[in-house]
Protein backbone atom coordinates (compact mmCIF):
# COMPACT_ATOMS: atom_id res chain seq x y z
CA UNK A 1 0.00 0.00 0.00
CA UNK A 2 1.83 3.52 -1.28
CA UNK A 3 1.81 5.88 1.80
CA UNK A 4 -0.91 8.29 1.94
CA UNK A 5 0.46 10.11 4.90
CA UNK A 6 0.69 13.82 4.85
CA UNK A 7 0.71 15.25 8.83
CA UNK A 8 2.03 18.68 10.00
CA UNK A 9 2.48 17.11 13.63
CA UNK A 10 3.68 14.11 15.28
CA UNK A 11 0.90 11.33 14.30
CA UNK A 12 1.94 7.97 16.11
CA UNK A 13 3.21 7.57 19.78
CA UNK A 14 4.69 3.84 20.79
CA UNK A 15 3.91 3.73 24.72
CA UNK A 16 6.50 0.46 26.23
CA UNK A 17 6.74 -0.03 29.60
CA UNK A 18 10.18 -1.51 30.61
CA UNK A 19 11.18 -3.74 34.10
CA UNK A 20 14.29 -5.60 33.74
CA UNK A 21 14.01 -6.09 29.76
CA UNK A 22 17.28 -5.72 28.92
CA UNK A 23 17.19 -9.04 26.58
CA UNK A 24 14.70 -7.91 24.45
CA UNK A 25 15.03 -3.98 24.23
CA UNK A 26 17.37 -4.04 20.81
CA UNK A 27 14.61 -6.57 19.02
CA UNK A 28 11.68 -4.67 20.21
CA UNK A 29 12.86 -0.96 19.27
CA UNK A 30 14.56 -2.30 15.91
CA UNK A 31 11.18 -4.09 14.68
CA UNK A 32 10.08 -0.41 15.53
CA UNK A 33 12.98 1.51 13.41
CA UNK A 34 12.94 -0.89 10.45
CA UNK A 35 9.15 -0.12 9.87
CA UNK A 36 10.16 2.29 7.15
CA UNK A 37 8.09 5.06 8.77
CA UNK A 38 9.25 8.71 8.49
CA UNK A 39 11.17 9.66 12.17
CA UNK A 40 8.97 13.08 12.14
CA UNK A 41 5.90 10.65 11.99
CA UNK A 42 6.14 9.00 15.47
CA UNK A 43 7.75 8.81 19.08
CA UNK A 44 8.94 5.65 20.78
CA UNK A 45 8.27 6.63 24.55
CA UNK A 46 10.44 3.98 26.70
CA UNK A 47 9.52 4.08 30.64
CA UNK A 48 11.91 2.25 32.81
CA UNK A 49 9.45 1.13 35.77
CA UNK A 50 12.67 0.47 37.89
CA UNK A 51 14.71 -2.18 35.91
CA UNK A 52 17.30 -3.87 38.25
CA UNK A 53 19.24 -4.61 35.03
CA UNK A 54 20.59 -2.83 32.32
CA UNK A 55 17.26 -1.80 30.73
CA UNK A 56 18.00 1.93 31.66
CA UNK A 57 21.28 2.35 30.05
CA UNK A 58 20.40 0.77 27.16
CA UNK A 59 17.22 3.26 26.68
CA UNK A 60 19.57 5.90 27.27
CA UNK A 61 21.51 4.56 24.52
CA UNK A 62 19.46 4.60 21.80
CA UNK A 63 17.78 7.73 23.04
CA UNK A 64 20.73 9.30 22.02
CA UNK A 65 20.97 7.93 19.19
CA UNK A 66 17.63 8.61 17.44
CA UNK A 67 15.86 11.55 18.46
CA UNK A 68 12.27 10.41 18.47
CA UNK A 69 12.67 8.07 21.30
CA UNK A 70 12.02 9.31 24.40
CA UNK A 71 13.01 7.47 28.06
CA UNK A 72 10.89 7.99 31.28
CA UNK A 73 12.20 6.69 34.43
CA UNK A 74 10.03 5.59 37.40
CA UNK A 75 10.80 3.69 40.95
CA UNK A 76 9.13 -0.08 40.35
CA UNK A 77 5.39 1.09 40.15
CA UNK A 78 4.02 -1.79 38.01
CA UNK A 79 2.45 -1.44 34.08
CA UNK A 80 -0.40 0.39 34.28
CA UNK A 81 1.54 3.28 35.94
CA UNK A 82 4.09 3.33 33.29
CA UNK A 83 1.51 3.36 30.71
CA UNK A 84 -0.08 6.18 32.30
CA UNK A 85 3.09 8.13 32.68
CA UNK A 86 3.78 7.60 28.75
CA UNK A 87 0.42 8.45 28.06
CA UNK A 88 0.61 11.78 29.84
CA UNK A 89 3.81 13.17 27.66
CA UNK A 90 1.99 11.70 24.35
CA UNK A 91 2.19 13.76 21.64
CA UNK A 92 0.89 11.54 19.02
CA UNK A 93 -2.72 11.83 17.20
CA UNK A 94 -3.01 8.12 18.19
CA UNK A 95 -1.34 6.44 20.95
CA UNK A 96 -0.65 2.66 21.13
CA UNK A 97 1.19 0.54 23.64
CA UNK A 98 3.75 -2.45 23.17
CA UNK A 99 5.39 -5.31 25.70
CA UNK A 100 9.35 -4.83 25.66
CA UNK A 101 9.41 -8.66 25.24
CA UNK A 102 7.12 -8.13 22.18
CA UNK A 103 7.92 -6.82 18.54
CA UNK A 104 6.04 -5.84 15.40
CA UNK A 105 6.22 -7.50 12.37
CA UNK A 106 7.84 -6.05 9.23
CA UNK A 107 6.56 -3.14 7.27
CA UNK A 108 3.58 -2.77 8.60
CA UNK A 109 2.87 0.49 10.62
CA UNK A 110 3.14 2.28 7.06
CA UNK A 111 -0.44 0.49 6.09
CA UNK A 112 -1.85 1.02 10.06
CA UNK A 113 -1.30 4.52 9.27
CA UNK A 114 -2.76 4.60 6.28
CA UNK A 115 -5.74 3.76 7.72
CA UNK A 116 -5.52 5.81 10.37
CA UNK A 117 -5.21 8.52 8.20
CA UNK A 118 -7.88 7.86 5.90
CA UNK A 119 -10.22 6.46 8.55
CA UNK A 120 -9.78 8.51 11.55
CA UNK A 121 -11.53 5.62 13.87
CA UNK A 122 -11.63 6.02 17.54
CA UNK A 123 -9.36 2.60 17.81
CA UNK A 124 -8.24 0.43 15.32
CA UNK A 125 -8.01 -2.94 16.11
CA UNK A 126 -5.58 -5.49 14.47
CA UNK A 127 -4.39 -8.97 14.09
CA UNK A 128 -1.47 -10.83 16.38
CA UNK A 129 0.85 -13.82 16.32
CA UNK A 130 1.50 -15.88 19.29
CA UNK A 131 4.87 -17.36 19.35
CA UNK A 132 5.29 -19.86 22.55
CA UNK A 133 8.64 -20.30 24.01
CA UNK A 134 9.68 -23.52 22.04
CA UNK A 135 9.74 -20.88 19.08
CA UNK A 136 6.09 -22.24 17.31
CA UNK A 137 3.97 -19.52 16.65
CA UNK A 138 -0.32 -19.32 15.76
CA UNK A 139 -1.65 -16.82 13.94
CA UNK A 140 -4.69 -15.02 15.53
CA UNK A 141 -8.12 -15.79 12.51
CA UNK A 142 -9.29 -13.10 10.64
CA UNK A 143 -12.10 -11.51 12.15
CA UNK A 144 -15.59 -11.83 11.87
CA UNK A 145 -16.43 -8.52 11.38
CA UNK A 146 -16.36 -6.25 8.02
CA UNK A 147 -13.36 -4.66 7.69
CA UNK A 148 -13.42 -0.73 6.65
CA UNK A 149 -16.92 -0.69 8.45
CA UNK A 150 -16.91 1.34 11.71
CA UNK A 151 -18.79 -0.27 15.33
CA UNK A 152 -20.37 1.14 18.18
CA UNK A 153 -18.01 -0.76 21.06
CA UNK A 154 -21.82 -1.59 23.05
CA UNK A 155 -22.56 -3.74 20.03
CA UNK A 156 -19.54 -5.60 19.99
CA UNK A 157 -19.29 -6.17 23.84
CA UNK A 158 -23.15 -7.47 24.01
CA UNK A 159 -21.89 -9.67 20.96
CA UNK A 160 -19.43 -10.79 23.87
CA UNK A 161 -16.48 -9.91 21.73
CA UNK A 162 -13.85 -9.37 24.48
CA UNK A 163 -10.69 -6.73 23.26
CA UNK A 164 -8.43 -8.20 25.93
CA UNK A 165 -4.57 -6.70 25.60
CA UNK A 166 -3.78 -3.71 24.57
CA UNK A 167 -1.26 -4.28 22.49
CA UNK A 168 -2.40 -4.61 18.59
CA UNK A 169 -4.84 -2.02 18.91
CA UNK A 170 -4.37 2.02 18.16
CA UNK A 171 -6.22 4.63 20.08
CA UNK A 172 -7.29 7.91 19.23
CA UNK A 173 -5.72 10.16 21.70
CA UNK A 174 -8.37 12.53 21.87
CA UNK A 175 -10.73 9.71 22.30
CA UNK A 176 -8.41 8.87 25.94
CA UNK A 177 -8.44 11.62 26.79
CA UNK A 178 -12.42 12.89 26.27
CA UNK A 179 -13.54 9.87 28.43
CA UNK A 180 -10.42 9.95 31.09
CA UNK A 181 -9.34 7.03 30.49
CA UNK A 182 -6.27 5.50 31.47
CA UNK A 183 -5.32 2.21 33.21
CA UNK A 184 -5.76 1.59 37.01
CA UNK A 185 -3.00 1.49 39.21
CA UNK A 186 -1.32 -1.31 41.12
CA UNK A 187 -3.38 -4.24 39.23
CA UNK A 188 -2.63 -7.12 37.45
CA UNK A 189 -4.57 -7.34 33.99
CA UNK A 190 -5.27 -3.77 33.93
CA UNK A 191 -5.16 -3.62 30.44
CA UNK A 192 -8.16 -5.57 29.72
CA UNK A 193 -10.14 -3.55 32.35
CA UNK A 194 -8.61 -0.36 30.35
CA UNK A 195 -9.87 -1.86 26.98
CA UNK A 196 -13.32 -2.62 28.07
CA UNK A 197 -14.17 1.06 29.68
CA UNK A 198 -13.04 1.74 26.10
CA UNK A 199 -15.41 0.12 23.87
CA UNK A 200 -18.21 0.90 26.70
CA UNK A 201 -17.82 4.36 25.18
CA UNK A 202 -16.52 3.79 22.04
CA UNK A 203 -18.67 4.60 18.60
CA UNK A 204 -16.07 4.74 15.95
CA UNK A 205 -14.38 0.94 16.08
CA UNK A 206 -12.40 -0.35 13.00
CA UNK A 207 -10.90 -3.87 12.25
CA UNK A 208 -8.14 -4.70 9.95
CA UNK A 209 -6.68 -8.20 9.46
CA UNK A 210 -3.19 -6.89 8.56
CA UNK A 211 -0.89 -9.01 11.18
CA UNK A 212 0.92 -6.49 13.23
CA UNK A 213 2.16 -7.56 16.70
CA UNK A 214 4.29 -10.92 17.36
CA UNK A 215 3.18 -11.60 20.66
CA UNK A 216 5.60 -13.55 23.18
CA UNK A 217 4.27 -16.12 25.04
CA UNK A 218 6.63 -16.28 27.78
CA UNK A 219 6.78 -18.99 30.87
CA UNK A 220 8.37 -16.97 33.69
CA UNK A 221 6.13 -14.31 32.79
CA UNK A 222 4.49 -12.52 35.99
CA UNK A 223 0.86 -14.09 35.27
CA UNK A 224 1.85 -17.75 35.34
CA UNK A 225 4.81 -17.96 37.99
CA UNK A 226 3.18 -16.70 40.85
CA UNK A 227 4.22 -17.30 44.23
CA UNK A 228 1.90 -17.10 47.19
CA UNK A 229 2.06 -13.15 47.75
CA UNK A 230 1.50 -12.36 43.57
CA UNK A 231 -1.72 -15.13 43.67
CA UNK A 232 -3.30 -12.82 45.91
CA UNK A 233 -2.31 -9.81 43.92
CA UNK A 234 -4.22 -11.08 41.22
CA UNK A 235 -7.22 -11.86 43.12
CA UNK A 236 -7.04 -8.64 44.52
CA UNK A 237 -6.84 -6.90 41.19
CA UNK A 238 -9.67 -8.96 40.25
CA UNK A 239 -11.56 -7.37 42.78
CA UNK A 240 -10.57 -3.86 41.91
CA UNK A 241 -12.09 -4.77 38.21
CA UNK A 242 -14.94 -6.34 39.30
CA UNK A 243 -15.46 -2.77 41.56
CA UNK A 244 -14.64 -1.10 38.69
CA UNK A 245 -17.13 -2.94 36.12
CA UNK A 246 -19.31 -2.28 39.34
CA UNK A 247 -19.88 1.07 39.14
CA UNK A 248 -19.05 2.50 35.49
CA UNK A 249 -22.67 3.41 34.93
CA UNK A 250 -22.08 6.17 37.36
CA UNK A 251 -19.14 7.30 35.74
CA UNK A 252 -20.66 7.18 31.85
CA UNK A 253 -23.97 6.99 30.46
CA UNK A 254 -25.05 3.13 29.82
CA UNK A 255 -27.91 1.74 27.79
CA UNK A 256 -29.70 -0.48 30.45
CA UNK A 257 -28.31 -3.64 28.47
CA UNK A 258 -24.51 -2.67 28.55
CA UNK A 259 -25.32 -1.68 32.28
CA UNK A 260 -26.28 -5.41 32.96
CA UNK A 261 -23.80 -6.32 31.08
CA UNK A 262 -21.11 -5.33 32.92
CA UNK A 263 -23.24 -5.92 36.46
CA UNK A 264 -22.87 -9.31 35.10
CA UNK A 265 -19.23 -9.24 34.32
CA UNK A 266 -18.75 -7.79 38.16
CA UNK A 267 -20.61 -10.49 39.34
CA UNK A 268 -18.43 -13.07 37.38
CA UNK A 269 -15.14 -11.74 38.35
CA UNK A 270 -16.54 -12.09 42.23
CA UNK A 271 -17.79 -15.67 41.94
CA UNK A 272 -14.56 -16.28 39.66
CA UNK A 273 -12.36 -15.24 43.26
CA UNK A 274 -14.56 -17.33 45.47
CA UNK A 275 -14.19 -20.60 43.33
CA UNK A 276 -9.55 -19.94 43.26
CA UNK A 277 -9.81 -19.20 46.87
CA UNK A 278 -11.95 -22.96 47.13
CA UNK A 279 -9.36 -24.31 44.44
CA UNK A 280 -5.99 -22.46 46.33
CA UNK A 281 -7.55 -22.88 50.16
CA UNK A 282 -5.01 -25.11 51.28
CA UNK A 283 -1.72 -23.36 49.22
CA UNK A 284 -2.65 -19.59 50.19
CA UNK A 285 -1.31 -18.13 53.23
CA UNK A 286 -4.69 -17.70 55.80
CA UNK A 287 -3.72 -14.65 55.95
CA UNK A 288 -4.07 -13.36 52.26
CA UNK A 289 -7.53 -15.09 52.64
CA UNK A 290 -8.37 -13.01 55.46
CA UNK A 291 -7.06 -9.98 53.46
CA UNK A 292 -9.29 -10.88 50.16
CA UNK A 293 -12.28 -11.37 52.61
CA UNK A 294 -11.83 -7.85 53.46
CA UNK A 295 -11.51 -6.27 50.06
CA UNK A 296 -14.25 -7.48 49.35
CA UNK A 297 -16.61 -6.69 51.55
CA UNK A 298 -14.37 -3.45 51.80
CA UNK A 299 -15.22 -3.02 47.97
CA UNK A 300 -19.31 -3.72 48.41
CA UNK A 301 -18.55 -6.95 46.07
CA UNK A 302 -21.36 -9.23 48.05
CA UNK A 303 -23.57 -10.27 49.03
CA UNK A 304 -23.83 -10.23 45.21
CA UNK A 305 -27.02 -9.13 43.30
CA UNK A 306 -27.88 -9.96 39.80
CA UNK A 307 -26.89 -12.55 37.13
CA UNK A 308 -23.36 -13.68 36.10
CA UNK A 309 -22.15 -14.35 32.59
CA UNK A 310 -23.09 -17.64 32.53
CA UNK A 311 -25.36 -20.28 33.97
CA UNK A 312 -22.60 -22.22 35.70
CA UNK A 313 -21.55 -19.07 37.58
CA UNK A 314 -25.07 -18.20 38.52
CA UNK A 315 -25.70 -20.95 40.88
CA UNK A 316 -22.27 -19.94 42.51
CA UNK A 317 -23.80 -16.44 42.85
CA UNK A 318 -26.92 -17.88 44.07
CA UNK A 319 -24.76 -19.52 47.45
CA UNK A 320 -21.95 -16.17 47.64
CA UNK A 321 -26.22 -14.10 48.03
CA UNK A 322 -27.13 -16.68 50.42
CA UNK A 323 -24.17 -17.28 52.65
CA UNK A 324 -21.17 -15.63 54.18
CA UNK A 325 -18.87 -17.28 51.97
CA UNK A 326 -15.74 -16.39 53.91
CA UNK A 327 -17.49 -18.42 56.74
CA UNK A 328 -17.67 -21.22 54.21
CA UNK A 329 -14.51 -21.49 52.39
CA UNK A 330 -12.94 -21.61 55.94
CA UNK A 331 -15.19 -24.54 57.13
CA UNK A 332 -13.96 -26.22 53.79
CA UNK A 333 -10.58 -25.18 54.73
CA UNK A 334 -10.43 -26.56 57.51
CA UNK A 335 -11.86 -29.90 56.66
CA UNK A 336 -8.12 -30.94 55.09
Amino acid sequence: MESLIKVESLFLSIIIPIFNGEKYILRCIKSILSQELSEDLYEIILINDGSQDKSLDICNALSLEYSHIIVLDQPNSGQGTARNFGMSIAKGKYITFVDIDDYFHPKVLKDICNILMSHSPEILVSRNTAMNYNGECICQPKYKYAIGEKYIGEKLLLDNYLPAAVWSKFYLAKFLKKNSISFLPNIIHEDIEMNLRCFAVATEIEFTNIVTYMYYWNPISTDRLMDDGKKCKSILSDLVIAHSYKHLKNKYTLSPALAEYFCQLSNSLVVSVFLQLMKLRNHIAFSSIIQISQKTKELGLIPIHGGTRSKKMDKVAKLLFSYRWFDFLIKFRNRL
